[in-house]
C-alpha cells in the first residue's frame, strides 16, 4: 500500500501545535454589565452602590471585580455572589475613576470576563456636623478641667469654640483632631457654651448644636466695706451704734420680712456675743449684699449680713464673708432697709481669690450718677428711703416724710417713738419728726435742701 501524504505519526507535531494555539472555549457566556456604566452620575462612595449585570444561562454564581486599573492588575473589590447584583458599601474612594467586570461560573468552569464598565465617584464633601456627646448638656458642678467628646466624622481637622456668652460674642478657638479634647484652666462657677465642626479637602462642615456646662463654684472671701449716711458721726468718723446699745437690733435678719426674695441665708441670726462688742467692730444694723450678673446686672444671689461701725461687713456669725458665688464673674451691690442701694462697677472674679470691695472710697468706680452721699470725704449710702421704693421724696405722693409723722402719732409732731423701724432714718433708735436729731430733716437734705419737690433715686440697674 502506498501513501501519498505524511503518516499520522508524521503529522502529530503539527496537530498538537494547532491545538495549543486554538482559541479558548468556555462552557457558558459571560454576563453583560448593566450599571454603573459611564456616562452616568457621580456616585457617593459613602452610600451603597449597586452593581448589576445580566444573567448567564447555566450560571450558578458570579465573580465581580472593581479596580482603578483597567487591566485589573490590582483590585479594590473582588466578590462572589449567586445573584446578578451586589451592593458595595463604603469601600471606595472619593473623586476617583473605577473599572469593573464580571464573569459567570456553571459550577465547574468560569466564563470569560465581561467587557469593562467604568464609573466615577463624587469629590469628597465637607464633613457633616458632629453630634456632641460629653459632658451631657447643661451639666453643672464640673471641675475646671473638662473633657469634651463628639461623634466621629470624616474630618482631617476639628475646630472647637467655647465661650462664656451664648452668642459667642467672644470665644476661644481650639484646633484639634479625633473625637475628644480636654479643656484646662477654666474658671470656677462659670457657665460655658461650646460647639464643634470639622473640615477636610472637601471644605468646612457646619457647626454642631451648642451645648453648655457649668463649673463648680468655690468659696471666695469678700472684703466689703460700706457706710450709711443716716448714722454717720462726723466726730468719730464712724457710724453710731445706737440701735445696738438700745438693744433694738433684731436677732434675725429683717429682709425676708420686708419682702426681699432670693436670700441665700433666709432667717440668719446674729452670732452669740456679737451684740456685746463695742468700739469700731460694734454692730450698726443688718444690710443686704447682692451678687449681680457681670454683664446684665441682674440679681443672682443675696445675703443678709451685719455692718460694723468702722464700715466692715461681716457674716451673721461675725466672720469675713466667704461666699460661693453663682458665677465666676460678678458685680457687688449693697442695700439697707431705709437707705438707697448702690453697686460697684468693677467686675470681680469669684474664683477663690479674695475680692476687695471698698465702697467707702471716692476712687471706687460706681454704677450710675451721684450714686452715694459724701460724708467726711467718704462715700455712704443715701439715707431717707422710708417707704422702701428706692426713692427719697420730701413732698408729693408716696413721700418719705409723711410716714415719720404717722409713726409718731400723726397729730403731735413733737412726739417721739422708740423702736426699730424704717422711719428711724438716722438709726438712733428714736423716731422724731421735729427737734434735734430728727429724721425728717435728713430727707430734705438728701433731695437737695432747697427744692423740696426734688426726688433722689437709687442708682441700681
Amino acid at each position: 500500500m502506498h501513501h501519498n501524504g505524511p503518516t499520522l505519526l508524521q503529522r502529530l507535531p503539527h496537530l498538537l501545535a494547532s491545538i495549543a494555539f486554538a482559541p479558548q472555549l468556555f462552557a457558558i457566556n459571560p454576563p453583560t454589565l448593566q450599571s454603573p456604566c459611564a456616562p452616568g452620575p457621580l456616585y457617593d462612595p459613602a452610600l451603597p452602590i449597586q452593581f448589576a449585570w445580566s444573567a448567564s444561562s447555566g450560571a450558578v454564581n458570579y465573580q465581580m471585580q472593581i479596580s482603578m486599573d483597567p487591566s485589573f492588575t490590582f483590585t479594590s473589590i473582588d466578590e462572589t455572589t449567586t445573584a446578578t447584583w451586589i451592593d458595595i458599601w463604603a469601600a471606595l474612594s472619593y473623586d476617583a475613576r473605577y473599572y469593573w467586570r464580571a464573569r459567570a461560573n456553571d459550577g465547574s468552569i468560569w466564563s470569560a470576563w465581561s467587557s469593562n464598565c467604568d464609573f466615577y465617584t463624587m469629590p469628597l464633601p465637607a464633613p457633616p456636623a458632629p453630634v456632641l456627646q460629653a459632658p451631657p448638656n447643661n451639666s453643672i458642678g464640673l471641675s475646671t478641667t473638662v473633657g469634651l467628646q463628639w461623634s466621629q466624622i470624616p474630618a482631617t481637622a476639628i475646630e472647637i469654640n467655647y465661650s462664656t456668652t451664648s452668642n459667642f460674642a467672644t470665644y476661644t478657638v481650639v484646633n484639634t483632631g479625633g473625637q475628644n479634647h480636654t479643656l484646662n484652666g477654666l474658671l470656677n462657677g462659670q457657665t460655658y457654651y461650646w460647639r464643634v465642626r470639622g473640615s477636610n479637602i472637601g471644605g468646612t462642615g457646619p457647626w454642631s448644636a451648642v451645648w453648655t456646662f457649668t463649673t463648680g463654684s468655690v468659696a471666695t472671701s469678700l472684703n466689703l466695706r460700706m457706710y450709711l449716711q443716716g448714722p454717720w458721726n462726723t466726730v468719730t468718723l464712724m457710724m453710731n451704734d445706737n440701735l445696738r446699745t438700745a438693744a433694738l437690733v433684731p436677732n434675725a435678719e429683717p429682709y425676708s420680712g420686708l419682702g426681699y426674695t432670693g436670700l441665700t441665708n433666709t432667717g440668719a441670726t446674729i452670732g452669740a456675743g456679737l451684740l456685746g462688742v463695742s468700739g469700731g467692730n460694734a454692730i450698726v444694723d443688718w444690710v443686704l449684699v447682692e451678687a449681680r450678673h457681670a454683664t446684665s446686672n441682674t440679681i443672682l444671689q443675696r445675703w443678709a449680713m451685719l455692718l460694723q461701725r468702722d464700715g466692715d461687713v461681716t457674716m451673721p456669725n461675725g466672720s469675713v464673708p466667704s461666699l460661693v458665688f453663682p458665677m465666676g464673674q460678678v458685680r457687688i451691690a449693697v442695700r439697707h432697709r431705709n437707705h438707697l442701694g448702690c453697686m460697684a462697677s468693677t467686675v470681680f472674679a469669684a474664683n477663690g481669690t479674695a475680692i476687695p470691695a471698698d465702697l467707702t472710697l471716692p476712687a471706687t468706680a460706681m454704677f450710675g450718677t451721684d450714686p452715694t452721699a459724701t460724708v467726711s470725704g467718704s462715700r455712704a449710702l443715701w439715707a431717707g428711703d422710708v417707704t422702701g421704693d428706692s426713692q427719697v421724696k420730701y413732698t408729693g405722693t408716696v413721700n418719705d416724710r409723711d410716714p415719720i409723722l404717722q409713726a409718731v402719732g400723726g397729730t403731735l409732731p413733737t412726739n417721739t417713738v422708740v423702736g426699730y423701724g424704717a422711719s428711724d432714718v438716722n438709726l438712733d433708735g428714736v423716731i422724731k419728726y421735729t427737734g434735734a436729731n430728727n429724721d425728717r430733716d435728713i430727707i430734705l437734705t438728701v433731695v437737695g435742701g432747697t427744692v423740696p419737690t426734688a426726688v433722689r433715686a437709687a442708682q441700681l440697674p
